[in-house]
């Protein structure tokens, strides 16, 4: 009797010793996540702390140098400005009709969204190669808020609804049913919003960094009320909040004014490769507004010159918008990302610090005719450091999407 009543004892005891181990580990894990979560926190409250700091400073010391006079570039590109709705003009570019082009066919013509900081401008050099190449009508949109398209005021007139509807109205005025979209950074959350939102006006998606079901990655979108611990769902993107703290900043109402101070430095400093990211080289960028060795000097000071006239406070307005548009998509019973079906591409970019190629892993569940390119050297500008490559990857999954467009359905 004297030894099951040890041998009971004994095994009690491990029981209880097992369970403190436990607990203890549990205890360990609490305060390793707290941690974790203290320091991300910390981490978007120094970005939103020292990125208007950062841009003050730039203002006060950097030398913007006198606008020069340049050829125009690309001019066998056309720029139309038109009225596609009641009080809204968008100013896009335009390879022109190609003899024997078809209009109405599906997905016939290319539609071209640009990102921020940028303009419908970065996509010349691949808007007449383009329509060479597949001999369809390519044309850039500058979007409400950029040059010499309209600019509201209101920042609900920068919502995705808004956009979508600019993109719907362009396409009637060209007498075009269904197009191919293609957009890179903002672009391809616009070109991903046309998807669910005007679905019946677009015959095939493709997006450059930026998948399709974006917001639902990141968990939490920014809004306007957003505090630090809401800026994104830190236990399942960890890595996020030093990419996309900046939207901290973005969304507040005067964040648009120190953009505005310098916009030659700024651009500089944005619109350049990784491989031009020395301290060298951004120094130069900030203080003499050098720009990248990728970009030809008369595209940069036209994209330089659009911004003069139209300022950075409607384009600032896009991201004073996500609340308004997961609302919309929330009225519309779109809240859930959907199945995509139509011909879709998406292009990561190995050396992207802003949107990580991991936050495109998921889109083979979402899109069943997915096609996926990979350009390792590309930054997150690859419109201006990886033109060539892009424009090869454009053009092949464009050949392969416009010929599966033409079967019979």
């Amino acid at each position: 009797m004297p030894k099951k009543r040890q041998a009971a004892q004994k095994q009690s005891g491990a029981k209880a010793k097992e369970a403190n181990e436990r607990r203890e580990a549990d205890r360990a894990d609490r305060k390793k996540r707290d941690r974790t979560r203290d320091s991300l926190k910390a981490q978007g409250f120094l970005q939103q702390a020292l990125v208007p700091v950062l841009i003050a400073f730039i203002a006060l010391v950097a030398w913007s140098a006198p606008p020069v006079d340049h050829e125009p570039v690309f001019p066998e590109i056309k720029k139309s400005l038109v009225e596609v709705r009641p009080g809204v003009t968008l100013a896009f570019l335009d390879s022109g009709e190609l003899e024997g082009q078809q209009l109405q066919a599906n997905g016939s013509t290319i539609v071209l969204v640009h990102g921020f900081p940028s303009s419908a401008s970065l996509w010349k050099p691949f808007v007449h190669k383009m329509a060479q190449e597949t001999g369809k009508r390519v044309v850039a949109p500058f979007m409400r808020g950029y040059g010499e398209s309209s600019r509201p005021e209101a920042v609900e007139a920068y919502s995705m609804a808004e956009l979508t509807a600019d993109l719907v109205a362009l396409l009637d005025v060209l007498s075009v049913e269904r197009a191919t979209f293609i957009g890179h950074d903002w672009g391809g959350v616009i070109v991903w919003g046309m998807a669910r939102l005007q679905p019946k006006r677009v015959a095939a998606a493709g997006a450059i960094g930026i998948p399709y079901g974006f917001e639902e990655q990141l968990g939490v979108w920014p809004d306007t009320t957003l505090e630090t611990k809401k800026l994104l769902n830190m236990e399942r993107l960890r890595v996020s909040s030093r990419q996309f703290g900046y939207m901290l900043f973005l969304n507040r109402s005067w964040s648009w004014l120190p953009l505005s101070i310098n916009v030659r430095a700024l651009l500089a400093v944005a619109l350049r490769g990784e491989d031009e990211k020395s301290t060298v080289s951004l120094l130069a960028a900030i203080f003499f507004g050098a720009h990248s060795r990728h970009l030809e000097p008369a595209l940069f000071s036209e994209i330089v010159q659009e911004y003069s006239v139209s300022g950075m406070r409607g384009p600032i307005n896009y991201y004073r918008n996500f609340e308004r548009n997961e609302q919309r998509l929330r009225d519309l019973g779109l809240s859930g990302v959907s199945k995509e079906t139509r011909p879709t591409l998406i292009i990561t970019c190995g050396q992207d610090k802003v949107i990580a190629p991991q936050l495109a892993m998921h889109m083979e569940r979402r899109c069943a005719s997915l096609d996926r390119v990979h350009l390792p050297r590309a930054g997150h500008w690859p419109l201006v450091d990886s033109q060539q490559e892009l424009l090869a990857a454009l053009l092949r999954w464009l050949a392969a999407a416009l010929l599966l467009l033409s079967l019979p359905s």
